[in-house]
């Protein structure tokens, strides 16, 4: 039969509860002076205790109302830096305060340690929390809610095969679509757990032994940096409903600026994964029976032909991409894309869109005016200083040589998209 447990036996298994969290890790490798009040444990041990279940809701309780705000308050601490804390009962509730320690003692510790030293762990520890943020984001959590349902999919399917030969499970878009997203939220898994046990492994290190980090553990830290970065890109992709097309129309006064930016947008996508690129010019003509002028737009069946030996009067290019992430990637450019040289100026506007080129429309009254002033400026060539400045990135002011242009481009699209994709770890 069931015996309830007495006051003073569950008082007992929340004070050993309680001495064993001084063991753990987070406190044992932290310089810290903690001091419990005696009347913690029994406080905890009224709270957690229920007649029905025993002492089992009792670690939960200790985990809740102990361990979490405990670790909250550590973690606002440089990992370094020697702290005193104190948990007391205040009218009737835990009060948990953390403060640097203001004494003179010394105790063990990394004092003598190195700054880099110091920075390497601190690196593991920001990337860990990172990792935990990115697991608890609204992205991931969308990802495993589409994992659920294509398994779920494919369990109804595959239950009614074996009653009806015809049918079959997923579709092999399908497959392929749960197969990536069950190897994304398995990287997310095994990226934590490396960075938890790369974070221990620093932090015995830095309190514990003399020998120094190897170069092998920066290396190991930017490598997972790395793999979180890439997986970044993929959740990020994964929020365009059609990310390999986009439609990208450039319009400007001066030919040469025009068709220079035009032919660097064509190399970066025939760069890319599966890149593909048909093009279309806009020119302005006249039409003879009206007398006024008028927009002429021309299919162009050869890039190299076409940016070689452009057609008179083009004022703009119409450029249909086909390229892996393509939208992505090039959505952040639009915007007014400025060359100064020699000391004038050229504008061209840029628009990225997500339809095909026959729903695309010229703008009216496009043949009569020129790019505004008032248009917000995306990025600024300068070429009589060699630098250009990106309105977006926070590495704002970069080298610049219109003969990489390209390369330019390349690098500030995935500069972009990887600054963009890193929000989602706070999303």
């Amino acid at each position: 039969a069931f015996v309830p447990l007495d006051s003073e036996t569950v008082r007992r298994i929340t004070k050993r509860e309680i001495d064993l969290i001084r063991s753990r890790d987070g406190l044992l490798l932290r310089d810290i002076e903690l001091e419990i009040g005696a009347d913690v444990a029994a406080h905890l041990a009224r709270e957690g205790f229920d007649p029905r279940l025993g002492a089992r809701p009792i670690k939960r309780a200790i985990d809740d109302m102990l361990v979490v705000p405990l670790a909250d308050r550590l973690n606002a601490f440089p990992v370094h830096e020697r702290l005193e804390g104190s948990i007391q009962v205040d009218d009737n509730r835990l009060a948990i305060v953390i403060s640097a320690d203001s004494s003179a003692r010394k105790r063990h510790g990394p004092s003598q340690a190195s700054r880099s030293t110091l920075a390497i762990v601190e690196n593991w520890q920001n990337l860990r929390r990172q990792l935990k943020a990115l697991a608890g984001s609204s992205a991931v959590q969308d990802l495993e809610n589409e994992i659920f349902q294509l398994e779920r999919q494919n369990a109804l399917l595959t239950a009614k095969k074996s009653s009806r030969r015809s049918l079959k499970g997923l579709d092999s878009a399908s497959r392929q679509k749960l197969q990536l997203f069950g190897s994304m939220a398995n990287e997310l898994v095994e990226l934590q757990q490396q960075a938890i046990e790369h974070e221990d492994r620093t932090l015995k290190i830095l309190y514990w032994e003399k020998n120094p980090f190897s170069e092998e553990g920066g290396q190991s830290y930017a490598s997972l940096r790395r793999r979180l970065d890439r997986l970044l890109l993929q959740l990020e992709i994964l929020s365009y409903q059609q990310p390999d097309h986009a439609l990208v129309t450039l319009f400007g006064d001066n030919e040469e600026w025009l068709l220079q930016l035009a032919a660097a947008y064509v190399a970066v996508a025939l760069a890319g994964e599966g890149g593909r690129v048909k093009a279309e010019s806009v020119c302005l003509g006249h039409n003879q029976r009206t007398g006024k002028r008028e927009l002429i737009r021309t299919k162009t069946e050869d890039l190299e032909t076409f940016f070689a030996n452009p057609p008179r009067h083009v004022i703009g290019v119409l450029l249909n991409l086909k390229v892996s992430a393509g939208y992505p990637h090039f959505c952040a450019e639009a915007g007014r894309h400025v060359l100064q040289r020699r000391r004038k100026t050229y504008d061209c506007m840029v628009q990225i869109l997500d339809v095909a080129p026959e729903e695309y429309k010229l703008p009216e009254g496009l043949e009569l005016t020129r790019v505004s002033d008032r248009d917000p400026v995306r990025r600024t060539y300068n070429c009589d200083y060699g630098k250009v400045i990106d309105s977006h990135l926070s590495s704002r002011e970069k080298p610049f040589h219109l003969t990489t242009l390209h390369h330019l481009l390349r690098d500030a699209m995935h500069e972009q998209l990887l600054e963009k994709a890193r929000q989602l770890i706070h999303s």
